[in-house]
């Protein structure tokens, strides 16, 4: 006699489902090589919002106010290359040029 097992998974806030499954069942997702579709599985914001779909995602992202790092990418690179011109030489700012003036002419007072 072999014995049985049984499976309890919350259907939604409240609500409890109870299946009998095989032996050789496993509570690990079996994955189709598409992970991207695990990508937002059980995803909750830090004040416990169901953000689980890109939909509901942005939604989010919209109502608070919010978005995400990966949108500034672009100026992040831009403003790295201007900063490594910078270093080199090759950039002049007028304005840091100014107040480095400034500053040398009051601690020396040419």
């Amino acid at each position: 006699m072999s014995r049985r097992r049984y499976v309890y998974r919350e259907t939604s806030p409240g609500k409890v489902e109870c299946f009998e499954v095989g032996q050789d069942w496993t509570d690990k997702p079996q994955s189709t090589g598409d992970l991207g579709k695990f990508e937002y599985d059980n995803a909750r914001a830090t004040d416990g919002t169901d953000i689980s779909s890109r939909t509901k995602l942005k939604a989010y992202l919209k109502e608070k106010g919010l978005t995400l790092a990966s949108d500034y990418n672009q100026e992040w690179e831009a403003a790295a290359k201007q900063r490594e011109a910078y270093r080199k030489g090759e950039l002049r700012i007028k304005a840091t040029r100014e107040a480095i003036g400034r500053a040398l002419y009051a601690k020396y007072k040419f």
